[in-house]
Formats: C-alpha cells, structure tokens, sequence
C-alpha cells in the first residue's frame, strides 16, 4: 500500500459512455412525452388516430399565421399516412411534427 493521498480515480470511457446513452435516453423520453402531449391535444376523440377533421379542426384555429385550408391539411395527412388508412397513427404525426419543434436538448 503507498503511503500518502491517493488520486481519485477519472471517469472511464465506459462510464462516460453510460452517462452519455442515460441522458439521452432522458432526452429522447422526454421528447416523446412532448410529443404524445401534442398528439393527445389532436386527438379530440381519443381514438389513438388523426383524422382530417381533428386534424383541421387545430390546424385551422387563428393562430396570428394565417390558418391552413382544407386542402393543405389533406396534403399533410396524405404524404404523412405511411399505412394507408386516411389517419394519422401517433408515428405518423410523430415524423411530421417533431422537425417543426426540434427544442434543445
């Protein structure tokens, strides 16, 4: 055993690593709990899907930009329907949402 203080031992890379995917695990939870709050604030029925009414019916609300027209919100929900069926599944709205609210992590 030496005698004197000892060093504290640094950090290693594996425990940087973990530190490292536990906050941005954190991060991502986080994400997507903002993400589901949005969702939900849509989904006026609590059917799990978007339809084009619920989808309008947000979208087109005064909001100081000028609301959106019938016509863009069909566009949206059809480039965005990956599974075909005219609603928009949490997923879905997910890729379409989340760029517009990328918030720093």
């Amino acid at each position: 055993m030496p005698d004197g203080p000892t060093k504290p031992k640094k950090p290693g890379l594996l425990s940087i690593v973990a530190q490292a995917t536990a906050e941005a695990k954190k991060a991502a939870d986080k994400r997507e709990k903002e993400l589901r709050a949005a969702f939900n604030v849509f989904d006026t029925d609590g059917s799990g899907s978007l339809s084009v009414e619920e989808l309008k019916a947000v979208l087109m609300r005064p909001s100081g930009a000028a609301p959106m027209t019938s016509a863009q919100v069909q566009q949206i929900i059809d480039e965005f329907d990956a599974n075909g069926d005219g609603e928009l599944q949490f997923e879905e709205f997910a890729s379409w949402w989340a760029p517009k609210t990328v918030s720093s992590v």
